[in-house]
């Protein structure tokens, strides 16, 4: 802080006018420093790919963190991931997934800080799927491309299930290549039972 800064200086100066400054007791001394923050500069990053407008911006520091970043450029697009936001910093990569700071509040505020000079990229969603019906926040979700994410994972980003549902009979419809539309009944009690997993594709509606 600007207490260490001051003392650091006061140091320096020591060693060059010793005469003017007495460190033992500072209050003692015929010289005084004072440091104050005259101007605090911007951070400088970049945000490319899935965004409103891709381009260079400027924030103030106490504004330098991703979502005031990717508000300056007009936030994602319907295209983009909030999955897998790539921070890229120096010889570094710094993987963001949104939902956990979204859905779950869990992000340490350390990963959604900015640094002058970083670049944001936002990739394209590869994999989203729809869930309907009797869930507490219906809507569609983007699953992670590189976790296998499934339906236990989908009711949870859709807030679990309502009271009323049946976990009997789960109506699954996916459209497979040379194959088309089926529609497939999962016994979400019985798998949970028997420990199965009901894996999700790409375009899946539960």
């Amino acid at each position: 802080g600007l207490a260490d800064v001051t003392d650091r200086l006061r140091r320096h100066l020591a060693t060059a006018y010793a005469i003017y400054f007495n460190l033992d007791n500072p209050a003692a001394s015929s010289a005084f420093v004072d440091v104050t923050l005259a101007r605090v500069r911007d951070i400088r990053f970049l945000v490319q790919g899935e965004v409103t407008k891709a381009g260079s911006y400027a924030l103030h520091p106490s504004l330098g963190n991703l979502i005031y970043a990717l508000s300056a450029a007009g936030g994602v697009k319907e295209t983009g991931t909030l999955r897998q936001i790539q921070v890229r910093r120096g010889g570094q990569t710094l993987s963001i997934d949104f939902y956990d700071f979204i859905l779950r509040g869990t992000m340490d505020p350390d990963r959604l800080r900015i640094r002058n000079g970083d670049v944001i990229f936002v990739p394209v969603k590869r994999k989203e799927v729809t869930i309907q019906g009797e869930v507490r926040r219906p809507g569609i979700y983007a699953l992670h491309p590189r976790e296998s994410e499934d339906l236990e994972v989908l009711i949870e980003f859709a807030g679990g299930l309502q009271p009323a549902a049946s976990t009997d009979r789960i109506l699954l419809r996916r459209t497979e290549v040379n194959v088309g539309l089926r529609t497939l009944s999962v016994n979400l009690e019985a798998d949970r039972a028997a420990k199965r997993r009901t894996e999700l594709m790409d375009g899946d509606l539960v």
